[in-house]
């Protein structure tokens, strides 16, 4: 995560120009979404309810007028913030949710769409995740071969 907050840049308000890279963004960003993924299977999460949970999250940001009304870079600092916060939430109480499968399912949807949104908020559609994903995903198994 702080690797992709380095490249997206929207905490660097001391640099007047900052060169952002869509590229340099997304290929940080798969590595994040390939280790949640790997923490999912771990988990056993049932994304098939994930559908729901989003489309419930949508709405709750969808209804928000301050969010709403909030620049991109704020925007980022919240999504940020969120995964910061469930990531830290989820590790102190990691028994609690060990025991009760569909809590746990719940903050990994919620780290998702919060993973999700910070790829939109930088103009990138579900297929251009989905394309990164699998293009960073090679790499990242290439070096899994070869003891990176």
């Amino acid at each position: 995560m702080g690797e992709l907050a380095n490249e997206i840049k929207f905490f660097k308000h001391w640099q007047a120009n900052p060169k952002i890279s869509l590229d340099k963004i997304m290929y940080e960003y798969a590595d994040v979404l390939h280790f949640y993924l790997s923490i999912s299977l771990l988990l056993k999460v049932d994304f098939d309810f994930y559908e729901d949970y989003y489309n419930s999250l949508c709405l709750d940001f969808s209804k928000d007028n301050y969010y709403l009304d909030l620049e991109i870079e704020d925007k980022l600092c919240i999504m940020f913030s969120y995964v910061f916060y469930e990531i830290s939430l989820f590790s102190l109480k990691l028994n609690y949710y060990l025991e009760r499968k569909s809590e746990s399912d719940k903050v990994m949807f919620k780290i998702l769409f919060y993973l999700n949104e910070i790829a939109i908020l930088n103009g990138c559609s579900y297929d251009e995740i989905y394309k990164y994903y699998l293009k960073k995903n090679i790499i990242n198994i290439n070096r899994a071969n070869s003891n990176y």
